[in-house]
């Protein structure tokens, strides 16, 4: 007979079968419905992320509009250039005996490809030593050297794949930049003006009108009272990179439209000035030390030459030669 009752931990095990069959039948629904959510509804949204891991927007420069005079001679234009950006801590490291930064084989690279003197080294290693011990700056990409020759910015990019820091990225990078040119040189100098670099004093009050550090703006004369004109408007485009932000060519159905927007050149601007009648003002003052002249024509106001000493050459104002130079400008004036 005692076979044939029911042992009370039977139902009991029963019992939590069927809540554990339960519990186990709702996370698998849970799941299913979650699978459901992340290929159907949110699908968009994750490949947009997705996207946007490898999917880089790459600002393109515009070129700012010439300055010529009454005749179609240029008095200021813009031409070309590069400077080179290096992160301190990809070529430096701590010396294992002396616990003392150093820089690594990866810089000597560096130095052997750009042919560097060695005042030129000595200054730039202390400035990178010194940046490298900076838990701020060392992981930033510091200017190191400016309007660098078409040679050495050949040889660079030929030898990029050495610059290589495993899973850090590249030691540095070349960017190219237009640097202002005045072709005259100090002749016209006062009327026209020079550029200046957007420092974060200025950024706050331009940033809104799409200047960025490191941008450069009309400081003096015609280029900053028709700064508006002559500037011009950046450009972007969509380009893939890798984990590292390397390029990698480009793919069909990854990079969605619009895909780029071409820069906007600034507008040119043609002055009443006589280059010739400057250079001819200029040769007629020299040996001056100071004095002014301006010549006019009175039948229709328009200045045909205005002359200024002491003078100045605005391209050592403007940056092209680095911020040295610069500085050795402003002492002399």
């Amino acid at each position: 007979m005692s076979l044939l009752v029911q042992r009370p931990d039977v139902s009991e095990f029963r019992r939590r079968f069927r809540w554990l069959s339960l519990f186990a039948v709702l996370c698998f629904l849970g799941l299913g419905a979650r699978a459901i959510e992340l290929q159907l509804v949110d699908s968009e949204d994750f490949q947009a992320t997705a996207r946007d891991n490898i999917v880089r927007k790459v600002t393109l420069a515009t070129t700012r509009g010439f300055i010529r005079d009454r005749n179609g001679e240029t008095l200021a234009a813009s031409r070309p250039a590069y400077n080179m950006f290096i992160v301190p801590e990809r070529v430096t490291a701590e010396d294992e005996a002396t616990r003392t930064l150093v820089m690594t084989s990866m810089w000597t690279k560096i130095v052997s490809y750009l042919g560097l003197t060695d005042a030129e080294r000595q200054r730039l290693e202390e400035k990178l030593l010194r940046l490298g011990k900076d838990e701020r700056k060392k992981q930033q990409q510091i200017l190191i050297k400016e309007d660098l020759s078409r040679d050495a910015v050949a040889v660079l990019k030929t030898h990029r794949h050495e610059f290589f820091v495993d899973k850090a990225g590249y030691a540095l990078e070349v960017v190219p930049v237009s640097v202002r040119y005045y072709p005259m040189g100090n002749v016209g100098a006062h009327a026209l003006g020079y550029m200046r670099e957007v420092d974060g004093e200025m950024l706050s009050k331009l940033e809104k009108q799409g200047y960025r550090g490191g941008d450069r703006i009309g400081a003096t004369g015609i280029e900053r009272a028709w700064e508006s004109y002559l500037r011009g408007s950046r450009g972007w485009e969509k380009v893939i990179v890798d984990a590292h932000g390397a390029r990698r060519p480009p793919r069909d159905g990854i990079i969605d439209e619009p895909a780029q927007a071409p820069p906007i050149p600034g507008r040119d601007l043609r002055l009443t000035l006589d280059v010739r009648i400057q250079k001819a003002m200029v040769d007629a003052m020299h040996g001056e030390l100071a004095g002014g002249a301006a010549l006019v024509d009175v039948r229709t106001g328009r200045i045909l030459g205005l002359v200024s000493k002491p003078s100045y050459d605005p391209n050592q104002l403007s940056g092209g030669h680095g911020k040295q130079v610069i500085r050795d400008a402003f002492r002399r004036l």
